[in-house]
């Protein structure tokens, strides 16, 4: 999609030290993230949750 970890973390409206945490796995996003990330980037909801 041509985003970079500051662009998505922009549009998402969290830091991009956060995105970087979502990434590696050192957090997950909370459901209002994980809802922003599937609607925005156009993918299905189970695939941010790791369902």
């Amino acid at each position: 999609m041509g985003l970079t970890q500051a662009s998505l973390a922009k549009l998402l409206g969290v830091s991009p030290s956060r995105i970087c945490d979502y990434l590696s796995g050192k957090s997950e996003p909370t459901i209002r993230v994980a809802r922003e990330i599937s609607r925005k980037l156009n993918i299905d909801p189970a695939i941010v949750l790791g369902v």
